[in-house]
């Protein structure tokens, strides 16, 4: 229990320090390129359930990800499908999602 804590505060830490304070797009994308490389065989940033790091990270990233274009989504996969994953999770019902795919797969039924 006490080493998952001492996780999750340093993955707080990595949100404050290095994603807040990040000075130049290419900062942003060594930061994009480390998260990315990290969650290349993980779910979540801290144990097999989602956490308060993961939580920190992801509000540190959703303007940086908003802003991203498919091709750049597409490069960092294994973020893209973590940020999904946990936006799906977090987001209430009347905020708007952010879209990883150019034309969904699957349509919803037309009511």
């Amino acid at each position: 229990m006490a080493l998952r804590v001492a996780q999750v505060a340093q993955w707080q830490e990595y949100s404050q320090c290095q994603l807040s304070r990040c000075a130049s797009e290419r900062d942003v994308a060594d930061r994009l390129r480390e998260l990315d490389s990290y969650l290349a065989e993980r779910v979540y940033f801290v144990g097999n359930d989602q956490s308060e790091a993961d939580v920190s990270i992801f509000q540190s990233l959703i303007n940086t990800v908003t802003n991203l274009g498919f091709p750049e989504k597409e490069t960092y996969r294994n973020l893209s499908r973590w940020f999904n994953h946990i936006q799906n999770k977090t987001l209430e019902d009347s905020q708007t999602p952010i879209v990883f795919l150019k034309s969904p797969i699957y349509l919803p039924p037309l009511v």
